[in-house]
Parts: structure tokens; C-alpha cells; sequence
């Protein structure tokens, strides 16, 4: 029990080494390609959209396959692939000076490994934390996992100069997650995983399909509503608080993980009776935005304040999300099920965008489409119907 305990700390651990290396490359990607690569900024953006395309919708043939072939080993797969990637800019740029060689080979690399390495770590750290058949806490390793993320993309500011050194910034990429990676095979033993991993299987309860469905079927427009909300913030604020956005998400999810933590055991009525809670919280955010709209009153302050109470609803909604797909999910399909979820995240994503330049034409319709919809999904998720498949 307590090398299970081990495995998904480890797992947690890693995901900082794994997003740093990653979101720098995010950072730096337009500017290598403009600067370095003398490519225009417009081609520069295609190849942007399309490498984080194939990251974010490859997730669900590679969770399929990770469970035809083994979470454990996908795992390994998706780190040696992105290693290898990033090491490949500076080596490749020595001795080539094609585009295929300083861009497309490397991207194939880490397009594939990072799409390997999106599913399977929350997966393995889900299979890794249900020691006990009710033991029904994975949603609190889901919100670690998130703070997580949050750690390792606030490190990126840090290694980025005025001096844009594109090599040198691979080269810490790649040996950022070099060094995480090996320091989870110190930690960790693979032997030990899979006995655990196969007598907790046995153990595990039942899953309840409906359960699954009714959560794929409110992701992609609660995410949508999410994604407007996010960007309508960003834009009524001038973006003067995003410089303190990460600091604030984490103080947030701790404070959410630990009161989730020192509760008694929730059960799943429980849990998407707190999915409600937030949908009530956004519902009176969308109505006090329209008040502002029909009113003419403009507060930068209050925007705020509204922001910010708007940060704790999507991020404990967004984990209790991933938590159920997990959850629910068949035991020998997680990685479909759960590359599925973050599938319709990113359709969700690029459905918003257009909406959104509907809206800033017209944003009382944009607000009350969206009161509609959040209204809708609450209807939707109602009690009754909550006992019955939860």
C-alpha cells in the first residue's frame, strides 16, 4: 500500500519537471520560428495551431493504444519521445539548415510524446491512488495534479532572458525532463506497480456507464461557457491581472484540496452535488456581468473580484470532471475514456473562439446564451436523476 502511495506522488512530481519543458516551449515557439527561422509570423502561428492540434486531439488514439499496450509503458514511450524531440533542435540546427530538420522532426517528437504523456500521467496517478475499493479521494490527487501543472508553468518565466538564446532553451527543456524522468525511475519501481496495479483492479467497483455518458455530455458547453467567461475577463480587465493568475490558482486549489482532503468520505451524489455548487457560483457571475451590460456600469475593481471568485468554480468543476470520467470508466479503457474527456476540452476550445468574436459584438446575447446554457446543465444535472446513475 504504501509503494502505491509512493507511485502516484511520483507521478505528481514529475508532472512539474514535464509541464516546465513543455509550456517553454509553448513560450518560445513563434519566436523561434520568426526569429530564428526568418518564417513569417503568420506561418509561424499556422504551425503553432497545428502542433498543439495534434497534442491536444491525439490523446484519444494514444490512450486507446496505452490500453491495448500497457499505461506503464506508454508512459515511458511519451518521455523518451519528448526527450528526445527537444535535444533534437540544437543537434539538428548544428547540421541542417531545412526547416524539416530545425522544426518538424523535432515537433513530431514531442507532439507524439506530449499527447502520450497528457493522458497517461493523470491516469496513473487515478490508478495509483485507489488503494481501497471505496476509497473515492482520487479527486484531491486530480487537484495536486493540477497544482502541479501550475508549478511547472510559473517556473517558465524564470528561464526565459531578453537574450532569446532558442538553443539554449531547448537544451534546458530537454534536460529539465531528462532529470525528472530519471529521478521517477530512482523512486519508483516498475515490479511493484504492476502487482499493485493488478490487485487493485480486482477490488475496484463496478463503473456505471450512464454515469460516464452524462459527464461527456456537459463537458464540451460547460467548457465553452468557461472558455468565453475566461476570455471576456481577460478582455474587460486589459489583462492586469494575469500576471498574478497562476500565484492565484494555486493558493486556490490548495485551499480547495485541503478542505476537500479533511472532509469525510464524499460520495458521488456528494460530488456532483458540489459540480452544482459551482454552476450556481458561474450562473451568478453571468447574471451580475448582464446587470453591468443593462446598466452601463463598468468596475474595474469588481471585474476583479469577479475573476477571481471565478478561478475556485471552474477549477474544482473541471477536476470533479476528469474525476468522473475516471472513475466511471471501464477498467481496461481509462486511457480512451480519459483521452476522450481532454478531446472534447479542446473541441470546447476551439468552439469558443468564434463565439467569442460573436459576443464582443453583441455581448448581451453572448452572456444570456451562456446564463442558458449553465441554467441548462444544472437542470440537467438534477438530484433525482443525480441518485439514479451516482
Amino acid at each position: 500500500m504504501n509503494e502505491n502511495i509512493k507511485q502516484y506522488r511520483g507521478f505528481l512530481f514529475f508532472t512539474i519537471f514535464e509541464r516546465f519543458s513543455f509550456f517553454l516551449l509553448l513560450a518560445i515557439f513563434v519566436l523561434y520560428c520568426t526569429d530564428y527561422l526568418d518564417i513569417s509570423k503568420e506561418r509561424a502561428s499556422s504551425y503553432y495551431e497545428i502542433f498543439l492540434g495534434v497534442v491536444y486531439f491525439s490523446p484519444l488514439v494514444l490512450g486507446y493504444l496505452s490500453d491495448k499496450f500497457g499505461s506503464l509503458k506508454f508512459f515511458h514511450l511519451g518521455c523518451i519521445l519528448s526527450i528526445i524531440g527537444f535535444l533534437l533542435f540544437p543537434i539538428l540546427s548544428n547540421f541542417f539548415s531545412d526547416i524539416i530538420f530545425q522544426l518538424f522532426i523535432p515537433l513530431v517528437f514531442i507532439s507524439m510524446g506530449a499527447g502520450i504523456l497528457r493522458v497517461m500521467v493523470p491516469v496513473l496517478i487515478g490508478k495509483n491512488s485507489q488503494i481501497k475499493a471505496d476509497d473515492n479521494k482520487i479527486y484531491v490527487n486530480f487537484l495536486w495534479y493540477l497544482l502541479m501543472i501550475n508549478i511547472g508553468s510559473s517556473f517558465v518565466s524564470f528561464a526565459i532572458d531578453a537574450k532569446n538564446n532558442f538553443i539554449k532553451y531547448f537544451l534546458i527543456s530537454g534536460i529539465v525532463l531528462l532529470i525528472g524522468y530519471l529521478l521517477w525511475l530512482l523512486k519508483n519501481r516498475t515490479k511493484n506497480y504492476i502487482k499493485i496495479n493488478a490487485e487493485s483492479q480486482i477490488e475496484w467497483k463496478r463503473r456505471n456507464n450512464k454515469l460516464l455518458i452524462n459527464v461527456l455530455i456537459i463537458s464540451i458547453p460547460l467548457m465553452v461557457v468557461f472558455n468565453l467567461l475566461q476570455s471576456l475577463f481577460q478582455t474587460e480587465t486589459s489583462g492586469k491581472i494575469y500576471p498574478y493568475k497562476p500565484m492565484l490558482e494555486m493558493l486556490i486549489i490548495v485551499g480547495i484540496g485541503l478542505l476537500l482532503y479533511r472532509l469525510k468520505k464524499l460520495t458521488n451524489f456528494n460530488l456532483f452535488r458540489l459540480i452544482k455548487l459551482g454552476l450556481i457560483i458561474i450562473i451568478v457571475i453571468i447574471s451580475i456581468l448582464l446587470l453591468f451590460e443593462f446598466s452601463n456600469y463598468h468596475s474595474d475593481l469588481f471585474l476583479k473580484i469577479l475573476q477571481i471568485i471565478k478561478i475556485a468554480p471552474t477549477t474544482f468543476v473541471g477536476v470533479l470532471l476528469l474525476f468522473f470520467v475516471f472513475d466511471s470508466s471501464p477498467l481496461k479503457y481509462k486511457g480512451l475514456f480519459v483521452g476522450l474527456y481532454y478531446t472534447l476540452i479542446t473541441i470546447s476550445h476551439y468552439i469558443s473562439n468564434p463565439f467569442f468574436d460573436k459576443i464582443m459584438d453583441n455581448r448581451v446575447s453572448g452572456l444570456i446564451i451562456s446564463l442558458i446554457i449553465v441554467s441548462g446543465i444544472f437542470i440537467f444535472l438534477r438530484d433525482k436523476k443525480i441518485k439514479n446513475i451516482a
